[in-house]
């Protein structure tokens, strides 16, 4: 069977408007939320954010993150007092499992959190703190 030049030129354009219908499916599908839904008045933050993450890089020691077992372990330096701030759970690839906790320390300044509810996978813990009045933050990623 032989084609003439006009039933080719239908099969394309077809062709061509079902592949734009699938994609346009498609598009419909993706999940587009943003990571922070008021993006522009953190963008506005920033430089704070960023005199921040200098104190942390500047102090002679750092928080560490450890994970054993089904608990993560967040250990502050010995010489910070009075430690208050907020640590975040982010799971980049849902939004909706992000959850914050304040920071409380025991005699050790250390925290403990249980993980064994948590999805597996990649999460990035955030750990934005004042001690002695002054203001650090500190990230780290950790795969449960």
């Amino acid at each position: 069977m032989k084609f003439n030049w006009g039933t080719g030129i239908a099969i394309f354009l077809v062709l061509f408007v079902l592949s734009l219908v699938a994609v346009l499916v498609k598009s419909f599908q993706y999940d587009h939320s943003l990571v922070i839904d008021d993006y522009y008045k953190e963008d506005l933050a920033y430089q704070q954010h960023y005199e921040k993450i200098a104190n942390e890089q500047q102090s002679p020691l750092s928080v560490e993150i450890d994970r054993k077992g089904h608990q993560v372990t967040i250990d502050f330096p010995v010489e910070n007092k009075d430690i208050t701030g907020t640590l975040q759970f982010y799971k980049p690839d849902n939004k909706s499992l992000d959850f914050s906790l304040p920071v409380k320390t025991d005699e050790q300044n250390r925290m403990i959190v249980p993980t064994q509810d948590l999805l597996g996978g990649l999460w990035r813990i955030k750990v934005d703190y004042t001690s002695n009045n002054e203001a650090f933050y500190y990230e780290q990623k950790i795969v449960l």
